[in-house]
This record gives structure tokens, sequence and C-alpha cells, in this order.
């Protein structure tokens, strides 16, 4: 699921942010990190990633997807950009997710 989610917030910073865009991977601990950086300002409404949008609306899903398809979506501004990184708790084979 953090493939669908990472490409939910890529499309987001190529739309919607600035150059230059990058985009890590990594392991922390037991959870698989996409950790998304572009120069841009961020997002206006911090709630906007919990909120699902208006279906009919042709902007403002990909965040929320992000949010849905993973274990924790956390999106920052700060001087040089907006991070936004996925986490997706990695599991074996068979076990259930922790409630």
């Amino acid at each position: 699921m953090l493939l669908a989610g990472a490409g939910e917030v890529i499309t987001n910073a190529l739309v919607h942010g600035a150059a230059p865009r990058r985009v890590w991977v990594y392991t922390e601990g037991p959870a698989l990190v996409c950790h998304v950086h572009d120069r841009g300002p961020g997002i206006a409404d911090p709630l906007a990633t919990y909120l699902a949008p208006d279906r009919h609306a042709d902007r403002g899903h990909g965040l929320w997807l992000g949010r849905q398809v993973s274990d924790s979506l956390e999106v920052a501004a700060n001087a040089t950009g907006t991070h936004v990184r996925l986490l997706t708790i990695l599991r074996r084979s068979g076990q259930q997710p922790v409630p």
C-alpha cells in the first residue's frame, strides 16, 4: 500500500509543489518510509489530510488518499519547503496489524 500512497504524494509534489523535488525511501525500525520533499510553501489547511474531500472536487484527494493507505502520514513545512512522510509498518505474512 505504501506504493499507492507514495504515488499520490509524489503527484501532489509535482502538481502543487515547487522544484527541486526529492524522494527518499528507507526503513526506520519496523517501518518502510517514503519521504517526499519539495520547495513549495505547504498546505494552508492543517486538517486537509484528515478530512475527505468533496467527491466532486477535482483537487484535494492526493494527501487524503495517502493517509488512507498508510499507517501514518506527516506533513510539515519549514524554510526548506514541504516535507511529507508516509510510513507503513512492515508485517510478516499472516500477521495482523496492531490495534
